[in-house]
């Protein structure tokens, strides 16, 4: 596995998420191109394909999340919007991808140049460390306001908005989506 463990790799989630499997980091290069990192916590990684454990998430398929009115947690026994693939004991501490914490993932690369077009793409098996655990509400704060505490990640997040807006550019909501506010 490749050891990214000292890169800027951040996490956007909700304020109530419970398992982290998701990250990103971002980078311009020095030929202007962007390379975007999508980095997704490999759970798999932890445990033997026949274990039980494996088989039963293999049989759910996925996490199935329910209204806010859902069902009552049997795990934790209050009540909860989510039946996961593994039990959140797991997939929420062990293999989470957790501030601070090294974590085993899956990561896929994507260079994008300056007009939103993918120029190159790879996959690797990684370690990586969430460098911080962002909410939608602080990132936009950070991009609005600054950030002194941490100026790496206030850079990271420029960079991000940059990519963002080129491909939001390039890849406009069609007239439908529109018409029905569907986004």
């Amino acid at each position: 596995r490749r050891d990214l463990t000292g890169e800027v790799i951040f996490t956007i989630d909700g304020d109530d998420t419970k398992d982290i499997d998701d990250a990103i980091s971002i980078e311009k290069l020095s030929n202007g191109n962007y390379l975007l990192g999508v980095h997704i916590a490999s759970v798999l990684a932890y445990l033997p394909f026949e274990s039980n454990l494996v088989q039963e998430a293999i049989s759910r398929g996925s996490s199935i999340y329910l209204s806010k009115n859902g069902i009552h947690n049997l795990e934790s026994d209050q009540h909860n919007n989510i039946i996961p693939i593994f039990p959140l004991q797991f997939s929420g501490t062990d293999a989470s991808l957790l501030e601070g914490c090294s974590r085993l993932a899956n990561s896929y690369f994507f260079e994008i140049d300056n007009e939103g077009n993918v120029v190159n793409q790879s996959f690797q098996k990684t370690i990586v460390k969430n460098s911080k655990k962002c909410t939608y509400q602080e990132v936009n704060q950070v991009l609005d306001n600054g950030y002194d505490a941490d100026y790496k990640l206030y850079e990271t997040l420029d960079t991000l908005a940059s990519i963002s807006y080129i491909l939001q550019n390039k890849f406009k909501p069609s007239e439908f989506y529109k018409e029905y506010k569907i986004l």
